[in-house]
């Protein structure tokens, strides 16, 4: 969803929809959606307190569906960072959560060592729950384990940092030069 002509052409399919229009008393977010986007976390701000006043709706119906569309937009930027990177560790955690932030300090060494070749990606679960449910995250912290885009291997609550690391290590196909394997 980087790519500005796919959040172009999430914003052509509202305003053919006939989401375009400015309601009374629009703010700034309606010309966030009226101007070319580039990035969609431009969309995701200008839209995050209120998608439907965001693309000038007002009935309930029209925001349910402009909503619909932000999600997918949502869920479609994600896949897309996930699919950027052979290998992509998503931590699923919470501000108010205590062990999600023992998590991020076990996490932070391990994003260094492998600096370039895997994406580490935080989803805050209470900004994303749509997510997260997608991903059927029950427990937090949750990590999961993507190799070209699937998931492939997934951690419920807090791992120690050297276990952790060995997990990612077999993923990223690194096994042989921390074990002296050829």
């Amino acid at each position: 969803m980087n790519d500005p002509s796919t959040a172009r052409r999430l914003l052509g399919s509202l305003r053919s929809a006939g989401f375009g229009r400015r309601a009374a008393g629009a703010t700034q977010r309606a010309q966030a959606v009226q101007t070319p986007i580039k990035d969609v976390a431009v969309l995701e701000r200008a839209i995050a307190r209120s998608p439907a006043d965001a693309v000038g709706v007002g009935s309930p119906a029209a925001r349910r569906v402009a909503e619909r569309a932000i999600e997918a937009a949502q869920l479609a930027s994600f896949e897309e960072m996930v699919c950027s990177s052979d290998v992509t560790l998503v931590d699923f955690h919470a501000t108010w959560c205590g062990p999600c932030q023992l998590m991020s300090k076990i996490l932070a060494p391990i994003a260094d060592e492998f600096k370039g070749q895997v994406n580490v990606v935080k989803v805050d679960t209470d900004q994303y729950p749509k997510l997260a449910s997608r991903y059927n995250v029950k427990a937090l912290p949750t990590l999961l384990l993507f190799r070209e885009g699937r998931a492939v291997d997934r951690v419920e609550g807090v791992m120690a940092e050297a276990l952790l690391a060995k997990r990612v290590r077999y993923y990223a196909g690194r096994m042989d030069k921390k074990f002296g394997r050829h």
